[in-house]
């Protein structure tokens, strides 16, 4: 039995030569003499990892803190845009407080006319559909515009708050603003920040309500800047 496995050993021993393959060593000199190709990954906004989403039916209630009548925050794209709404908004944005601070500048100290009241109607409605800009009504018991309040973009740690009400609804403002900031929590923002100007000292007042922090590191030549942190 050993001769005979002795036989066929060196029966196989002495087959001719056949090629082996490269040394292990060669191998892994020769791969790594490949020049690496990096990968290249596309570049993923954070903002578009954090989903801001408001409920797609909002009516809140609230209280004019000075009068204490009932008051509802409500998205503006269930708001149409009738001609007395029109003639809504553009009567309140042509009241003399909220046009020196609001409009003024902006329209060269031309009256704010009905058509960009229907302007910023369908820019209200636009945002809720793009989810790009957030902005709120506010309106009485009979369903009239009283006030309204904005977010003006989906960053979840700077955007911007805006806000405008009537005269003849003085006192509605700090609690509709109180509202739209705990709905902006509840749909994924974690701070909010306004800038007012210098001389705004009742705007100011309201953020001060709510609970808005002064930020100097924001603040510039003509506004003052606040900030409200929401988580």
């Amino acid at each position: 039995m050993r001769q005979t496995f002795a036989a066929q050993t060196s029966t196989f021993l002495a087959l001719p030569n056949i090629p082996l393959p490269p040394a292990p060593r060669i191998l892994i000199r020769e791969v790594l003499s490949v020049p690496l190709i990096p990968v290249v990954r596309p570049f993923v906004c954070p903002l578009c990892l954090l989903m801001i989403t408001f409920p797609a039916l909002l009516r809140l209630p609230i209280t004019n803190h000075l009068s204490g009548r009932r008051y509802f925050v409500m998205r503006c794209d269930h708001l149409e845009p009738t001609s007395e709404r029109i003639a809504e908004v553009a009567a309140i944005c042509n009241e003399p407080e909220v046009y020196l601070w609001t409009f003024r500048e902006v329209l060269k100290g031309q009256a704010y006319p009905p058509e960009k009241a229907m302007e910023w109607l369908s820019w209200a409605s636009q945002g809720w559909r793009a989810n790009t800009h957030f902005c709120f009504a506010v309106t009485d018991d009979s369903g009239a515009i009283a006030a309204a309040c904005d977010i003006k973009s989906r960053d979840p740690d700077r955007a911007e708050i805006g806000y405008w009400a009537s005269a003849r609804h003085r006192g509605v403002m700090t609690n509709a603003v109180s509202a739209m900031c705990e709905a902006a929590r509840q749909a994924g923002f974690r701070s909010l920040m306004a800038r007012v100007r210098h001389e705004n000292s009742r705007s100011q007042a309201v953020l001060a309500r709510v609970g808005f922090g002064p930020d100097p590191s924001r603040r510039d030549e003509t506004r003052e800047c606040f900030t409200l942190r929401l988580t």
